[in-house]
């Protein structure tokens, strides 16, 4: 076990993911802000010379609500992005590198190796997902006034976790079937993307996990039920996919996997 999840640190460390996911998290809590505040405001003025400033400030809402509001549609939408490039190649670098094979020689059990992935990277975009958050909350509440409360950032953050350990999870299933980055990241965002779009046309996102993205805006007090059946959801794909995974890792063909990747 500690073998696995060392080699896990590593690759992360030696590959970038954790520090490009860092920069990406961070820059995005930065520069929406900044972006709202100053440059924004300034294209406006130069291209529509009838509005006064307070006119502009009405149609881009700045705010601390309007201005966090518009980090958290930048920031599932690309962090997401992000967070399915860099972590794409978790299963399928298994393949290609053959490590299947020594992970079956040396008699390591699938699903801790599934799971630890699953736990480290998971963790690892909920934490830097967290200080994201932390630093466009405080930025922006330092830049106009605190408006936010600190109920709903808590709420935000434990939503977050439950969407991206689903997200995680959905990469490590299709990138057992996949077998290819490239494939497993387009899957994994254009499903994930789908789902949200037909749960809104629908009206079924409060029965799906990408319905947490929807109660992740709503600063408003919620019923238990609001958040009770779309977390609940994620949990159990979450489980199901990471299932599914290990099972198709297990029954892999290890022959044929290694002459495809002579």
């Amino acid at each position: 076990m500690k073998q696995i999840f060392y080699k896990e640190i590593l690759y992360g460390i030696r590959n970038q993911k954790f520090f490009i996911l860092m920069i990406v998290f961070v820059l995005l809590a930065i520069m929406t802000p900044l972006m709202m505040k100053y440059i924004l405001p300034e294209l406006l003025f130069k291209n529509m010379m009838g509005l006064t400033e307070l006119e502009i400030e009405d149609i881009l809402d700045l705010t601390q609500k309007g201005v966090f509001a518009s980090f958290l549609s930048d920031f599932l939408e690309i962090g997401t992005l992000v967070v399915c490039i860099l972590l794409a190649p978790l299963i399928p670098s298994e393949y290609r590198q053959k490590t299947v094979l020594f992970t079956r020689l040396y008699d390591i059990k699938t699903k801790h190796q599934v799971l630890i992935k699953w736990v480290l990277y998971g963790l690892y975009v909920f934490l830097m997902g967290t200080i994201s958050i932390f630093i466009c909350y405080t930025y922006t509440g330092v830049m106009f006034e605190f408006e936010i409360s600190f109920n709903y950032l808590l709420r935000l953050i434990i939503f977050y976790g439950f969407f991206m350990s689903f997200v995680v999870s959905l990469l490590i299933l299709i990138g057992s079937y996949m077998k290819k980055s490239v494939s497993t990241m387009i899957m994994t965002y254009a499903l994930v993307m789908i789902l949200f779009g037909i749960g809104n046309l629908l009206k079924i996102d409060m029965y799906m996990p990408t319905g947490l993205m929807n109660l992740m805006a709503v600063t408003n007090e919620l019923d238990v039920m609001d958040y009770f059946i779309p977390a609940i959801s994620s949990i159990l794909v979450t489980i199901l996919a990471l299932v599914l995974a290990i099972k198709k890792i297990e029954h892999i063909d290890l022959e044929s996997l290694g002459q495809k990747y002579a």
